[in-house]
Order: structure tokens, then sequence, then C-alpha cells
């Protein structure tokens, strides 16, 4: 892993979310120096919504240190960073209907960084050539200004676009690959 101060995880981190699987990424997070862990789940990590408490007492069994947002921002060292592990309706947990409306009243103004488990519509979202992201999400992003969006969800489009409508957007998604960790500087 590289060095960093932060290290975000945009969810998927278990297959289909099983407790164990849970309980070993809090292990694996655990060996890790990073001063601050921020995690969000993703679609297959089902338990977080079917049994929170308990999902939660894993993913902090090893590492009490990891803040996990699920709709709701902290501040770490100044920066406002707020995350949610909802998309669009795919397979498997935190499914929207309507997508609009959830997002003009969860994502704070003035935040710095936002997390979600999805892309927004037409960033880093295709699969076959097809756009599987949120056009409610992308539409609150662009009046928001995030300095940073980060998700995962669609491994086939990790990558990072530098700059549009004035926000980095990085699809670090762990991919059937394992795709690499990308650095960001704020």
């Amino acid at each position: 892993m590289p060095r960093g101060d932060m290290l975000i995880h945009a969810g998927d981190f278990t297959d289909w979310g099983s407790i164990f699987d849970i309980g070993d990424f809090s292990h694996w997070l655990s060996q890790l120096s990073y001063k601050y862990v921020i995690v969000i789940a993703g679609n297959h990590d089902v338990k977080f919504e079917s049994y929170p408490d308990m999902a939660y007492a894993a993913l902090r069994s090893r590492r009490k240190d990891v803040i996990y947002l699920q709709n709701r921002m902290v501040e770490i060292e100044g920066l406002r960073i707020f995350g949610s592990p909802y998309t669009p309706r795919f397979t498997g947990g935190f499914q929207l209907d309507n997508s609009k409306s959830f997002w003009r009243t969860l994502i704070p103004d003035g935040v710095d960084i936002v997390v979600t488990h999805g892309p927004p519509y037409g960033i880093l979202d295709e699969i076959l050539d097809c756009h599987e992201g949120d056009s409610g999400l992308l539409e609150r992003l662009i009046e928001v200004k995030p300095k940073l969006h980060v998700f995962g969800h669609i491994h086939e489009s990790y990558g990072v676009i530098k700059q549009r409508y004035g926000i980095k957007f990085v699809n670090a998604s762990c991919g059937f690959q394992l795709n690499k960790p990308i650095v960001v500087d704020i």
C-alpha cells in the first residue's frame, strides 16, 4: 500500500457481505499505518444493510478507529467528508429508486470530499458501452463542487478524471484483477 495520511475505501470489500469477510477486512485494515481510515459499504457488503450493528462491530473488531460513513459527514483536519453506500437499482444492497431527491437532501453544501459507492452518470461508469452512473448524484455534485469525489462499484471503469466540473473524480474500485490504490493529494 502506498504511504499517506488517509485511506478511503468506497465499498465492495466483501463478496456478498459475510461477517467473517468483514472481520478479515478489519484484520487487513489493522495492519495499515494510515492515521485515518474512512470506509463505506458497497452493494456487495449486504450485511451493513441487513444487520448494521453486527457488521459495524465486525468492521471495528481489529481497528477501533475506522470511520464508517453511511449517509453522514465527518470533519477531519478541516476536511468535510461525506459518505454513502447507495447506488441506483443494480444488484445487492443499498439500492435507490429516486436518486435525485435522495442526493439533494443528503449531500450537504460545503463538503470537500464525497465518497459514494456508485459513480455519477457519464464519469468512469461504463460497462460494455453503457453508462451505469447516477444522474441525480452528478447533478448534486455539480451544485456542491467538492474538491474530490471517490467511488467504486463499476469495476471496469477504474481510473481518474483530474478535472471535470471543477471536481477530481476517482473510481477506486478494487476490481476483479485487484486494481492498485490511487493516491490523491489535497
